[in-house]
């Protein structure tokens, strides 16, 4: 549901395409979600339990008529964590380390750019966009981490 602050009249509500939930093999306790809101714009991105991409946009500009865009992906690999690196780009990485690149287009997922492998024992658990930097970084099980480069940016 979502409701404005200013006002608590429900403005409408949206189902999802798919649950947030931690991604089996993942030493993390909560669901990996990221989120931003752009000019009455929700954008969420996050992983279900079984290593499925979800992306979803809901609008309110007016109270007669919300929307609402779903994408989802799945590859070979199960992905454990996601970010949005800027309105309709996301990032997402997956259980062997690879970071995954894409866009938001009409409902759904397209790949922007070739997955980049990061060469680290440890598994990835967690991906986090740094906009100002270009860069997302990966959180590691042992605690490490590594700066990724956006590509274009």
């Amino acid at each position: 549901m979502f409701r404005s602050d200013a006002n608590p009249t429900l403005l409408g509500a949206w189902a999802t395409h798919g649950t947030p939930a931690v991604p089996g093999g993942s030493p993390l306790t909560v669901a990996p979600i990221d989120w931003r809101t752009t000019g009455g714009v929700l954008e969420l991105v996050g992983v279900d339990a079984d290593g499925e991409l979800h992306w979803g946009e809901w609008g309110a500009f007016q109270r007669s008529d919300p929307y609402r865009l779903v994408g989802s992906v799945r590859i070979d690999q199960s992905f454990r964590s996601a970010c949005l690196t800027t309105v309709h780009r996301v990032a997402a990485v997956t259980a062997n380390n690879a970071v995954h690149w894409l866009r938001a287009t009409s409902g759904k997922l397209e790949t922007t750019a070739p997955p980049v492998k990061l060469a680290v024992p440890a598994a990835a658990v967690a991906v986090v966009a740094r906009p100002h930097a270009g860069e997302v970084a990966v959180v590691f099980a042992d605690g490490s981490a590594a700066r990724v480069p956006v590509p274009g940016s």
